[in-house]
């Protein structure tokens, strides 16, 4: 097994590695937070949407203390996870339409948290956006 650190984001975070024949195995933590994104359907250009991140888990117990939100189109936001300053449970975001472009067109939007042990969890969803 070999450690290697990572760049994710902007945040440095080590990962172990294994080498398996000729590919890359990751290790999985099996403490690591869960990611989970909700939002009322349907959505449309020009008008915010909520996104909840609120049933995201920590499933040793531990407090979630960190989140990241990319809207796939190019913005994006990050902070505390609950407390503090600018905290990113929840957010709300536009998609603003460009062009005569009427859609549906489809986002992917991501939620990357960290707990306080600096373990991460990751999850996407795709937004339909009319």
């Amino acid at each position: 097994m070999k450690l290697i650190r990572l760049t994710i984001m902007g945040i440095m975070v080590a990962a172990a590695i294994m080498l398996t024949g000729c590919s890359l195995a990751p290790v999985v933590d099996p403490d690591a937070p869960v990611a989970s994104i909700a939002f009322d359907e349907p959505v449309f250009f020009d008008t915010e949407v909520l996104f909840n991140g609120g049933a995201s888990l920590d499933p040793d117990g531990g407090d979630i203390v960190y989140g990241y939100w990319d809207f796939g189109d190019g913005n994006s936001v990050e902070g505390e996870w609950a407390l503090g300053y600018n905290p990113v449970i929840y957010v709300s975001h536009t998609y603003v339409q460009t062009g005569s472009y009427t859609g549906p067109y489809a986002y992917t939007v991501s939620l990357l948290i960290r707990d306080d042990e600096g373990s991460f969890g990751r999850t996407e969803r795709t937004v339909n956006v009319r």
